[in-house]
């Protein structure tokens, strides 16, 4: 009996399995020899960014899987190829949000108007520095009156490539600060990324790729209009208006919410969204947790109450006010 109970837990104990992976990862499920040989996953990470007088802005990254060893991006010393793609963004003095050195114009779905959307790039030049690590070129060059005292980030998305060996697609983003002349940078962090895991679990958008809020708002920022030039998909006015959703005024009045062919006007947010504390936590060290209380603005606040007439304070004259002295 002694054997038999031994044995038992043998097999129990063999049976646990002991990974990095979670079960929403094909890895998980795979084979130990496989794992071993594929190493799956991706991790990037920015290591400096340096502007020349000229403009010319060049970024030190490394690419690993998560046990730190370097990983080939082209795929061939390492299984899978990676691609990436970078931004780059800077706070003009005096204001709060990114802008983007990179941008697009696109055609409105309509024909009738152009929009400018803050965009990255892929096609500067890449040089092999050994052992996972890369200096990527931008082929877009800074202007020559570039501000060096302002706070710039640099962000990278990625993907790596493992259809072939049925492992699916890793990705990863990393964002960098600096002042070029030197000295502590200043970037906007209204909400940290853990604040939304703890609903999202996986912050990531666009397929996958782009993660986390830090990198979200180099692009989603006032800069950027949606296809059909109808609305901004500056982040602050967007996610209000999502999370709201089916409780937009406009929405309750019969009409929708939507970006793109995405109507958001089903949405029903599981906290009450006048606990506006829910999201904007002040207690996970975000440099300006409490901006939402202590600068409100009208882009902001009129992204929920969207049936407000800042100019006459209509359907809002209580907080009328403070709207109007916070433009």
């Amino acid at each position: 009996m002694a054997l038999a109970v031994i044995a038992g837990a043998a097999v129990l104990s063999s049976a646990t399995k002991k990974t990095v992976f979670t079960p929403r990862d094909k890895a998980y499920y795979a084979d130990a020899n496989k794992i071993s040989f594929v190493r799956p996953g991706l991790a990037i990470k920015i290591v400096s960014a340096k502007i020349a007088a000229d403009g010319t802005l060049s970024v030190d990254y490394k690419l690993t899987d998560p046990k730190g060893l370097g990983l080939d991006r082209l795929g061939v010393t390492t299984p899978g190829a990676i691609s990436v793609s970078f931004l780059v963004t800077y706070i003009p003095k005096g204001e709060t949000q990114y802008v983007s050195y990179i941008t697009r114009n696109r055609t409105s779905t309509d024909g009738k108007n152009t929009v400018v959307q803050a965009t990255g790039e892929n096609t500067g030049v890449q040089t092999s520095l050994g052992e996972g690590e890369y200096l990527y070129t931008f082929a877009a060059k800074l202007p020559k009156t570039f501000d060096p005292t302002a706070t710039h980030r640099v962000g990278i998305y990625g993907s790596r490539n493992l259809t072939e060996f049925d492992l699916g697609t890793n990705y990863d983003s990393e964002i960098f600060d600096w002042v070029p002349a030197g000295g502590k940078p200043a970037p906007r962090e209204v909400i940290k990324t853990a604040s939304c895991d703890k609903c999202h679990d996986q912050l990531a958008f666009h397929g996958g790729s782009r993660r986390g809020m830090e990198i979200c708002i180099m692009c989603h920022q006032p800069q950027t209009s949606e296809a059909n030039g109808k609305q901004t998909v500056d982040m602050k006015v967007m996610v209000h208006k999502i999370h709201m959703g089916s409780e937009l005024p406009s929405v309750v009045a019969k009409g929708k919410y939507a970006i793109g062919s995405a109507d958001w006007s089903t949405v029903e947010l599981p906290s009450d969204p006048r606990r506006c504390a829910e999201c904007h936590e002040s207690t996970t060290g975000a440099a300006q947790a409490n901006a939402w209380y202590t600068n409100p603005s009208r882009a902001a606040c009129g992204s929920c109450h969207d049936n407000v007439n800042f100019d006459t304070g209509a359907n809002h004259a209580k907080c009328f006010g403070l709207c109007a002295a916070n433009r």
